[in-house]
Formats: structure tokens, sequence, C-alpha cells
């Protein structure tokens, strides 16, 4: 009786190309094991298990390009929750740095010059707070030394409100980008209050409830200093801040913009599931 010899184990290569051959190119099993010298169960064991693996392959691959496509998803609503902030007249950065995708957006794009634009444009918000707060301070100093009238003790009593540094503020940033003014779209008003009082507007403004024998002449006061606000070199710094507010804003989101429509973001972060 002859001695029989086990054959080598089938490698992978052999296995593939029995694959492609029986799945793609129609061979019948019976061909294959007889033109390779190998039993047909053979064959068609090592068929199934290259069937298998390939499946198992896919069917990763299409749950990573599904994790990579969510992920670009998320990337590019991030992106979209920028751009929405950015639109703001005082937009903040400050809860979306904490966001996670903060950190995915810039690992995946640590060059983009963009980065230092937020940064250079929340310090500018800053700063434009710290000038308001000196203009209003200023405009509330020069108002009482004119008038002789004081702050208001409570919202409804007699004297200047503290809405009026709301007024100043609306007042500044018309200025700033070059629109008019408080006193050139309003024609500032009086109406009846209590008391022998009335209450003078701006606009949506609610400014002070004053004696009604001193309202022609405190009107005039408010007018002259909002007026006057234009020569302060803290509106000329207000109005270098928004020049540069607005630069920033139109650049970045051209940037934001771009990365939303391209809808893939290049480079990788933690957070990449490939």
């Amino acid at each position: 009786m002859a001695k029989r010899y086990k054959k080598p184990p089938v490698q992978p290569d052999k296995r593939r190309q029995w694959f492609d051959r029986h799945e793609l190119a129609g061979v019948p099993l019976i061909q294959i094991a007889q033109e390779d010298g190998f039993d047909i169960r053979t064959v068609k064991k090592q068929i199934e298990i290259e069937r298998m693996q390939r499946e198992r392959r896919e069917a990763r691959a299409l749950v990573l390009r599904e994790a990579l496509q969510q992920h670009y998803v998320d990337l590019c609503d991030f992106t979209q929750k920028l751009n929405a902030e950015l639109a703001k007249e005082a937009a903040s950065f400050t809860d979306l740095r904490g966001d996670p995708m903060w950190k995915a957006l810039k690992q995946h794009l640590p060059r983009w010059t963009m980065w230092q634009k937020l940064d250079r444009w929340e310090h500018l918000q800053l700063r434009i707070s710290e000038v308001y707060n000196q203009v209003h301070e200023r405009f509330r100093r020069e108002l009482i030394s004119r008038s002789g009238v004081p702050l208001a003790d409570q919202p409804d009593g007699e004297g200047w409100s503290l809405l009026i540094d709301q007024a100043v503020k609306h007042h500044c940033q018309e200025l700033a980008n070059a629109r008019p003014g408080l006193t050139e779209k309003f024609q500032m008003k009086d109406i009846p209050y209590t008391n022998g009082l009335r209450q003078i507007q701006v606009g949506a403004y609610s400014i002070g409830i004053v004696p009604t024998s001193q309202v022609a002449q405190l009107k005039g006061i408010v007018t002259d200093l909002l007026n006057d606000i234009a020569k302060w070199e803290q509106q000329d710094e207000v109005r270098k801040i928004y020049t540069e507010l607005n630069s920033i804003k139109e650049t970045v989101r051209e940037e934001l913009t771009t990365i939303i429509l391209r809808r893939v973001v290049p480079g990788r972060c933690t957070y990449c599931p490939i």
C-alpha cells in the first residue's frame, strides 16, 4: 500500500485564486480540484473561508466608511455652529471652545490661520467692552454735570435711567459702522409720566424721567452729548475695532463656508474612526 502524504496547508494566495476562478470566472469546483491536485472538499472549504473573510472585510469597511462620513458630518455641523456664532454682533466662542469638536477641528487643521483670527476676534470683543465702559462712564459723568439731573435710584424713579447706556452703545455701534446714529434716525420724544414728570425717549430707549419744565433743555443736552461722541478718542477706537472685526468676520466666514460645502476635512484627529 502506497504511503500517503499530507498536503501542506492551502496558502492565502491559493485560496484567493480559487475563489476568483470559481466566483468570478465560473470554473466548477471539480475542475479546480483536478487541475490543482486537491480534494474537492478542500477546495470548497477554502472558498467558503475566503468568502467569509471577504464579507467581514467588506462589512468592516462599510462600518468604517459610515463612521468616517458621520465624523465629517459632525465636523461640518460644528463648523456651522462657528459660522452662526460669528454672525452675531458680539460673538463669543467660549462655550464652543469647550466642545470636543473644537479640539477635533483644530487637530484636523492645525496650521489653519483662522485659529489666530478667532483668538484675535475674542481679544477685540473684550477690548471693545472695556472701551464701551469708558464711554458709558464719560457720558454719564458729563450728562449729570451739564444737566444737574442725577441717575435714578430705581427703574421708574426720577432721573436718568441706566438704560441710557444701551442707547449710547447702540449709537456708538451705528457710528462705527458708518450708519446714522440715534440723533439722525430718531427725533427725541417725551411722553407724560406722573406728578408733573415726563419720560424722555430716543428710538426704543427710555433714557430718563424728568420735570416737565426741564424737558426741552435736557433733550438738547442729550442730543449735544450724543453728537459729541463722534469726536471722542474712545469712539475712534470703537470704529477701528469694528473695522477689524468686520474684516475678520468676512475672512473667517469665507473659510468656514468652504469647509461646510466641501463636506470633507483633511487631516486626522483623536476622534477619527480610522
